[in-house]
C-alpha cells in the first residue's frame, strides 16, 4: 500500500449514507453493557469523522469483494487510520489513549469489510 493516507477528493465513501454504513458495522459490533442505540450513535459519529481520510485503495476494497487486505495490511491500515482519526477527533477531558481505544474498534470493524470476500453495501 504505497498510497498516501490523505483526504481524497474521489473517495467513494464521501457522501454515502452514514447510517446505512453504521448499521452494517453495528450488526457485527458488540460492546458489552452498551445499548445498541448508543453503539449506533458512536459508530455513526466516528464514521462521519473518518470517511474522508480513508485511502482510495482501501475504499475500493471496502466496496468490492473481489480483492482485499491480508491480515498484516489490515493491521497496518487500522493503525494508520486510527492515528489519523485520533488527530481529527477530540473529546474534551478524555486522554488521547482513551480516545484511541474508542476509535480503534470502529476502524477495525470497518476494515473487516476490506478483506477478500467481504464488501460494504454503499447507499448514497
Amino acid at each position: 500500500m504505497s498510497e498516501p493516507y490523505t483526504k481524497n477528493p474521489v473517495n467513494l465513501l464521501v457522501g454515502v449514507n452514514i447510517t446505512h454504513l453504521a448499521n452494517q458495522l453495528n450488526a457485527e459490533f458488540d460492546l458489552p453493557w452498551v445499548p445498541e442505540g448508543v453503539e449506533q450513535v458512536w459508530i455513526e459519529w466516528v464514521l462521519t469523522k473518518i470517511v474522508s481520510i480513508i485511502p482510495l485503495g482501501i475504499v475500493e476494497m471496502l466496496v468490492s469483494a473481489a480483492d482485499g487486505l491480508n491480515p498484516a495490511e489490515a493491521k497496518a491500515a487500522e493503525d494508520r487510520i486510527t492515528a489519523l482519526a485520533n488527530k481529527l477527533i477530540d473529546i474534551p477531558a478524555l486522554p488521547e489513549n482513551l480516545e484511541e481505544a474508542l476509535i480503534r474498534p470502529v476502524v477495525r470493524q470497518l476494515l473487516t469489510f476490506a478483506t477478500r470476500g467481504r464488501a460494504l453495501s454503499v447507499a448514497l
